[in-house]
């Protein structure tokens, strides 16, 4: 007798004296022998077709200029995934447009064991431009992207992580803009979760950057990286810092540079529903030996937002956002800028999510120059669109235009920018 057909027959002897009513609360024996195991492999198939579009306008020779770049273009996906505590991936997408033909293949791997995890990416991208295609100083390329990565947790809420990230790209016709080049980055990371949400990290990073026959763009770089996200009830406070010395091959040609960046930000509650969601961003970039091209500058940004939930599927967030932009040369105009921003997301379970952020505002140049800057009042909107409306059907859809009204009319432009696709399988 299996141990199987022993626990039924236990089971169906506890049940003999109990009403029907508490004996079909046991009347189902699991059927394990029956029951099959899923399969840790899956094949994923999908199709995509996309559209899109690049626009500018503005004055040139007393008339307007509408430069436009449209792209219809159909891709074919298919993917093999391994589940499990063993990971792999492989999954290669080729596509057709007027515009280019592409090729992406990418390939995971990754495995866990205990306090030890390490994964490992590949990408290759290819890109051939059609004869015709308005893309006149583009050249065809291949591009890949290796990462490596390893975590080990020293300790419960302790955890070193290891990465590994090397970048090069492959021109056919290399030009002043379309350069081979390749970048080797490695960096260690420290973390530390005291709490659910609660995390502060800090970490180093050495990159080389190789660019050939060039001293200008060369240069190998330290990184200095601080992390912190604090949970405090219903509030949230996040604050990131990133510091770079970049050092090129021959500074006379370019000056060496020092590179800050701040992130600050957080959430605060005021009521169930509604909360004050403050944002500062600063970039300041000093160079050792600054001169007319390469200045130094200091770029920063606020926002004050007032966040609400009107209903379970809608946020709606308003307040004002303003930048500022300081410089050491007159060239590199100095400006303030003071607009008014509102943004609504939509959210429709996992079937839809829509999100439309519009922003009006003014930008004032300080001294300089007035032939390349001029103050103009700007109206930014963009939309970002993921409906799947059956299981296997979807549309992403992306789309932004920015007018500028100038203070002399012949310097007004408008950017366009459109990016749509529908895929039927695997997304």
């Amino acid at each position: 007798m299996t141990r199987r057909s022993l626990f039924a027959m236990l089971v169906a002897s506890c049940c003999a004296g109990l009403p029907q009513a508490s004996r079909a609360q046991f009347s189902i024996v699991p059927d394990l022998a029956a029951t099959p195991r899923p399969s840790p492999w899956a094949f994923l198939p999908g199709v995509v077709f996309g559209y899109d579009s690049f626009g500018q306008s503005y004055n040139i020779a007393e008339r307007d200029t509408l430069d436009l770049v449209d792209e219809l273009s159909g891709r074919v996906v298919a993917a093999i995934e391994h589940r499990g505590r063993t990971h792999f991936g492989l999954k290669n997408s080729f596509g057709l447009g007027q515009q280019a033909t592409r090729n992406d293949s990418w390939i995971q791997f990754g495995i866990g064991r205990g306090d030890l995890q390490l994964r490992a990416e590949q990408e290759l991208h290819y890109k051939a431009y059609a004869n015709d295609a308005d893309f006149a100083e583009s050249s065809d390329y291949l591009a890949g992207i290796s990462r490596v990565g390893l975590a080990w947790e020293l300790a419960p809420r302790w955890r070193v992580r290891l990465d590994d990230r090397f970048e090069w790209t492959d021109f056919e016709r290399p030009t002043l803009y379309s350069y081979d080049y390749w970048l080797h980055d490695g960096t260690a990371t420290l973390e530390h979760q005291y709490g659910v949400f609660s995390t502060v990290s800090a970490g180093y990073g050495y990159g080389v950057r190789s660019v050939p026959d060039s001293t200008v763009i060369d240069f190998h770089r330290h990184v200095f990286r601080a992390d912190w996200v604090h949970e405090a009830g219903r509030h949230d406070l996040g604050l990131g810092q990133r510091l770079e010395r970049r050092l090129y091959r021959d500074p006379s040609v370019r000056s060496h540079t020092w590179d800050w960046d701040v992130d600050l930000y957080a959430s605060v509650r005021l009521h169930p529903r509604v909360r004050l969601r403050p944002e500062y961003r600063a970039e300041i970039l000093e160079h050792d030996f600054p001169d007319s091209v390469y200045t130094d500058s200091v770029d920063q940004s606020v926002e004050m937002l007032v966040e609400g939930d009107v209903s379970r599927s809608t946020t709606l967030a308003l307040g004002p956002r303003a930048e500022f932009r300081r410089t050491a040369a007159g060239f590199d105009r100095s400006y303030n800028q003071l607009g008014l921003k509102g943004v609504v997301t939509f959210t429709l379970q996992s079937t839809l999510w829509l999100q439309f952020s519009e922003e009006i505002g003014q930008r004032e140049h300080l001294a300089g120059e007035t032939l390349f800057f001029t103050d103009y009042i700007y109206n930014w909107s963009t939309l970002y669109l993921t409906w799947n409306p059956l299981p296997r059907l979807g549309l992403d859809l992306y789309f932004t235009i920015a007018p500028e009204v100038h203070e002399y009319g012949e310097d007004d432009n408008t950017l366009l920018l459109l990016s749509t696709s529908l895929t039927y399988g695997w997304r």
